[in-house]
């Protein structure tokens, strides 16, 4: 089809079905605009969390992107998160992720190991930490590439929003919050069943 013949087939749906297409454009328009306002919700509290010595590391206050990850002190050392070797991730990869994991609008928090390239040691304490997470997926092998072994829902469910203000961010971040302490809650049990780790509290 030639441009004239297209403007004018888009003008003429346009014209048949102007509402829907309004409420398409609306509502596309304002869910991304309300995912964006989420993952910046979402970055100040692992960015909080970690500045306060409660994360390794964590996604920067300027990602983009739609996972946002988050590392602990006590997983580092028990998968041997150094980063020297390539594997699920890339180059210099990470042998897990805990994420923040789409979509923003309705998220969860989810433990995905990296078995990709790792040595023996590392998927053995893979596997360890699969069963004691009682996870249903098979055991993890070098030739996995993610594995997700634990989640956890957030509660937050923003998927009819579609203005920020309506947004109350003080009870996303509490929501937040809580399915990451859980999340770390299941850390410490399954570490400290793992003997790394003595049991506390």
């Amino acid at each position: 089809m030639e441009d004239d013949e297209l403007d004018e087939l888009a003008s003429n749906l346009y014209g048949r079905y102007r509402g829907v297409s309004d409420l398409v454009n609306e509502r596309c328009a304002g869910q991304a605009g309300i995912a964006g306002y989420l993952r910046g919700i979402y970055l100040s509290v692992l960015n909080e969390d970690k500045d306060s010595g409660g994360f390794s590391d964590c996604a920067p206050m300027d990602s983009t992107g739609a996972y946002l990850s988050f590392h602990t002190v006590a997983m580092d050392e028990y998968l041997h998160n150094d980063r020297s070797r390539a594997g699920s991730w890339g180059a210099a990869s990470d042998t897990y992720q805990y994420w923040v994991y789409p979509s923003l609008l309705k998220p969860t928090i989810k433990l995905e190991l990296g078995p990709s390239g790792q040595p023996s040691d590392v998927i053995q304490a893979m596997e360890s930490l699969r069963k004691v997470a009682k996870a249903r997926n098979p055991e993890i092998s070098p030739a996995n590439r993610y594995r997700v072994i634990k989640s956890i829902p957030t509660r937050i469910d923003e998927t009819e929003t579609v203005n920020a203000d309506d947004i109350d961010v003080e009870a996303i971040k509490k929501k937040l919050r809580k399915a990451i302490n859980s999340m770390l809650d299941f850390e410490k049990k399954a570490l400290a069943e793992l003997g790394t780790m003595p049991v506390v509290g």
